[in-house]
């Protein structure tokens, strides 16, 4: 809970008024409900003031408690707005790989978690609310009778020292639930960008639907029954207890006659009206059991997050156009299983600045892997990244990637971008070379790429890549699955001129046709290093 106290400590002077207005506001059913019994019970002497003090009740009930809620709301909307914006601000503190490995889980957080704390603080007014008419009820029925006072406070706290018990087991169910529902949300996930490979593949949809997909519904909706059902036994357990009360107050009232018949009319009459707000409380304190469960995960989330922190950025870079360097990087990646690795290494190769190079290989060869490894998204387990004689860490690492603008495979096109400083004059002939500029809408230097085929999308990263003007420019398969006119202004034309720029460019590529442009070949096989050519090779 002190990931959410961190926040609401910050609003803590709007939460006090909110929460004193919400008092206010059930004062004022307390004067309604004073009002109703003495009219019942003597009758209305005068009625003006009868209605007077009932109206009054009413507004002060209204007012009061609108308010309360409208200050609530907006601060609550602050305080997840902070809660989403920080977490955001850690994920992009945090190492590319940890968030790539938790990308759904993250998601879900972000949006379930949270929601989930926004609706729970968002009673918080209402909750206050019932436990002042909760409190304000008890009191005035110690006025009607003591006795019966007695016993009613005695049965309430035992059915709230049940809860309390009952709460320990109930949040050790209710975190599995939690726990189970990031798998669903991982699955929803793959059915919905998986879509196409699915439906390829009607083996592999009905093994994912039948198997993968119902079972992480089936364990989900388990662990939710259990939880629920011990819930609304508790429930039942504290209905049974309440109704165990009326009978020893009935008692008490009959059988030893310590209060009249008639004072036990009124005394049940009043306890009636003070049950809802009762079971609102109660209802309230479950809540938390899962605001605990939501903050607990979102803080060990948090944690994990924070210890894979790997951007710091005290020494940022100033020199420019230097060479790659790698020295005996070595990079392992678990698949699943800790038996299933693969190894990347141990590598020693160099970059050349103002050059141009092309890392070749067969599929899962380790080329995607050691192009991440050079733009520094990936942290070798061994070895060293140089710039120039500039070993990168963490005290420089942001510097460093700022220097580098990549498309990688599985790229991420953003909606909207704003474009900075544009070149007008290159962004439109850019536009126009790769046929994309009926497609795109500029307005105000905003491009939007909404609507785009995938081999548009793509042209259109390339052209926003460009106009970012890097030092350094990392393309992974861009050229895979463009039409052949394309591919050959990508490599005949974009390529060389980015070098005449005096640009660094990597190459991931299986076309062979076009492996003349490069200075320099870089051959991977399984991991290893193969080839390491200098020179400029020509494919025929």
């Amino acid at each position: 809970m002190g990931f959410i106290w961190r926040y609401l400590r910050v609003n803590l002077t709007g939460l006090i008024v909110a929460t004193t207005l919400s008092t206010i506001s059930g004062l004022g059913i307390i004067l309604i409900m004073r009002n109703f019994h003495q009219a019942v019970k003597t009758g209305i002497d005068d009625p003006t003031l009868f209605f007077a003090l009932v109206g009054a009740g009413l507004f002060t009930y209204m007012f009061f408690g609108l308010i309360a809620e409208k200050m609530l709301f907006t601060r609550t909307s602050r305080v997840i707005v902070s809660m989403r914006t920080d977490f955001c601000r850690l994920i992009f503190r945090s190492e590319y790989e940890e968030i790539e490995s938790k990308k759904s889980e993250l998601f879900s957080s972000l949006v379930t978690d949270i929601n989930n704390i926004s609706r729970i603080i968002e009673k918080l007014p209402g909750a206050n609310r019932s436990f002042i008419i909760s409190i304000g009820g008890i009191v005035y029925l110690v006025t009607i009778s003591w006795q019966l006072s007695l016993i009613m406070l005695s049965f309430i706290s035992v059915t709230y020292l049940l809860m309390l018990i009952r709460n320990k087991q109930a949040y050790s169910l209710d975190k599995k639930s939690r726990k189970s529902w990031d798998v669903v949300y991982q699955n929803f996930h793959d059915t919905i960008f998986g879509i196409k490979e699915l439906s390829l593949n009607s083996s592999l949809k009905k093994e994912f639907l039948e198997e993968k997909l119902k079972n992480s519904l089936d364990e989900e909706s388990t662990h939710k029954v259990r939880f629920r059902f011990f819930n609304h036994t508790t429930s039942k357990l504290s209905e049974m207890i309440m109704i165990t009360c009326i009978g020893a107050m009935i008692s008490l009232c009959l059988v030893y006659e310590v209060v009249t018949i008639a004072a036990f009319g009124e005394f049940l009459a009043i306890s009636l009206f003070i049950m809802n707000p009762l079971s609102s409380s109660a209802q309230f304190v479950k809540e938390t059991l899962t605001l605990k469960v939501v903050s607990d995960h979102i803080q060990e989330i948090g944690v994990q997050l924070e210890n894979h922190s790997d951007l710091k950025d005290t020494h940022p870079i100033s020199t420019s156009k230097q060479s790659i360097q790698l020295k005996n990087t070595e990079y392992i990646y678990t698949h699943g299983e800790k038996d299933h690795q693969f190894h990347l290494g141990p590598i020693s190769l160099t970059i050349p600045a103002n050059q141009i190079t092309i890392i070749h290989g067969s599929n899962g060869s380790g080329k995607s892997t050691l192009s991440k490894i050079i733009s520094g998204l990936y942290k070798a387990h061994s070895g060293q990244l140089l710039y120039g004689d500039l070993t990168i860490d963490e005290s420089n690492l942001q510097s460093y990637r700022d220097k580098i603008s990549a498309i990688f495979t599985d790229n991420h096109l953003f909606r909207t971008k704003k474009i900075q400083r544009p070149d007008q004059d290159r962004l439109a002939e850019l536009l126009k070379l790769f046929e994309i500029d009926k497609a795109v809408d500029i307005v105000d230097n905003m491009i939007n790429s909404q609507g785009l085929s995938s081999g548009q999308a793509k042209r259109l990263a390339l052209v926003l890549s460009l106009i970012d003007d890097k030092e350094i420019y990392i393309f992974d398969e861009w050229a895979a699955n463009q039409d052949p006119q394309f591919k050959k202004a990508f490599y005949y034309n974009l390529i060389p001129q980015l070098k005449a720029e005096g640009k660094t460019v990597i190459l991931i590529t299986h076309d062979d046709q076009y492996f003349d442009v490069a200075d320099q070949m870089i051959h991977l096989s399984e991991g290893r290093l193969i080839t390491d050519q200098t020179a400029r090779l020509t494919y025929k």
